[in-house]
């Protein structure tokens, strides 16, 4: 389940290269994040989707801030454009992850007034690698199934701004993928990507 879709409308989540270029022909964009079997590394550092907020403030730094000031239910590191949801007040741990490729348009309809606000205001300039495929802000949507390899499926909704990710084999490993788009769908940008534990 996207939280920030839940809370606020939409916010999401990745692969490579400049449309559709192979992961090895590509230029490596930095801060590099990679992902694998839940644990992301970042700058040489570990944190875990499942872990306490502790894990993820020891990974990314203590430059945060909360989006509501009231509830730790969402943490922001605005100069690094990452985001995480966590299941606090009722458990300490980090449920979801989001990178902000792009900031959202002022007419995005499926965000309200106030969405800036709980987005970093800086975004994520560098690639976030998951099984191998390489995402990044300046690819199309439709680019991904090539970009991966043909590892990766796109497929886009329609009403809302989102854009899903999957594994052409089947399997999730255990977590989701999600992307913000525009009204273009398979020839937007990816405005956000967000990783999540996959529902049961």
């Amino acid at each position: 389940m996207i939280k920030g879709f839940v809370l606020s409308a939409v916010l999401t989540l990745l692969i490579s290269g400049c449309h559709a270029a192979p992961p090895d022909a590509a230029q490596v964009r930095q801060p590099r994040v990679t992902f694998e079997k839940g644990v992301f590394s970042i700058n040489g550092k570990h944190a875990r989707i499942g872990a306490t907020t502790a894990e993820w403030i020891s990974a990314l730094g203590t430059n945060y801030r909360y989006a509501d000031p009231k509830s730790a239910d969402m943490i922001i590191w605005d100069e690094l454009g990452i985001f995480i949801y966590t299941d606090l007040p009722g458990k300490d741990q980090v449920s979801s992850v989001a990178f902000a490729f792009h900031k959202n348009p002022d007419n995005h309809l499926d965000l309200p007034a106030t969405a800036q606000d709980i987005r970093p205001r800086r975004t994520f300039t560098g690639e976030v690698v998951i099984g191998g495929a390489r995402f990044n802000g300046d690819m199309e949507m439709g680019d991904i199934p090539a970009a991966s390899n043909m590892t990766f499926e796109v497929h886009c909704s329609k009403g809302i701004a989102i854009c899903t990710t999957n594994r052409v084999d089947g399997t999730s490993r255990g977590y989701s993928i999600y992307f913000t788009v525009d009204e273009k769908r398979y020839q937007s940008l990816p405005y956000t990507i967000e990783i999540s534990r996959a529902l049961e």
